[in-house]
């Protein structure tokens, strides 16, 4: 059997709608974050990916909600070579 454009399409769409409908629960019950818990834990994780991609430096998040500012720093680490 050969597989169409359509026949592949089709199959992806039926395999995301059952996907979308069984992650929808869990979701649904996380508890709601604030705007500054959501923002804190964003720069927390892009800290965090910013880390993977170079383990030699280390990143600290700064929020400073009164002034509108965000900083992730990143420096390297104690012992690191360059």
């Amino acid at each position: 059997m050969t597989i169409t454009r359509r026949l592949f399409l089709r199959n992806t769409a039926a395999v995301g709608a059952v996907g979308t409908t069984l992650a929808a629960p869990a979701i649904a019950a996380k508890p709601e974050m604030t705007p500054h818990e959501l923002a804190s834990y964003h720069a927390r994780q892009l800290a965090e990916a910013m880390n993977q991609i170079d383990p030699a430096m280390t990143y600290r998040v700064t929020i400073d909600f009164e002034h509108s500012f965000a900083l992730i720093a990143g420096h390297k680490a104690k012992g690191a070579r360059s």
